[in-house]
């Protein structure tokens, strides 16, 4: 099975070794193919901003070309997004 058939791609490793780079080629290839991408940092500096000549990625899904997307959660942002799908509030 080709990796553009996956619905689901994680990039791990140990730090320094490239997976930030990895990721946004995987991404980039993905959302060319036509597929609706989304390139998820989790509580991170970020780096697909300036990867794509776009401002830096926060806690709200922006659009870095046409299908690929990115968002940078934190512990928080998480968190609230919980209480709003699951809890039904936005103070938790």
């Amino acid at each position: 099975m080709d990796i553009f058939d996956r619905r689901l791609v994680l990039v791990v490793g140990k730090g320094g070794v490239g997976r930030s780079t990895v990721a946004a080629a995987i991404a980039a290839e993905s959302a060319e193919r036509g597929k609706k991408t989304l390139l998820y940092e989790t509580n991170a500096n970020d780096r697909f901003g300036s990867f794509f000549a776009k401002s830096a990625v926060g806690t709200e899904p922006v659009q870095l070309a046409p299908n690929l997307y990115a968002v940078n959660a934190t512990p928080a942002s998480a968190l609230a997004e919980y209480g709003l799908m699951i809890l039904k509030f936005k103070t938790v």
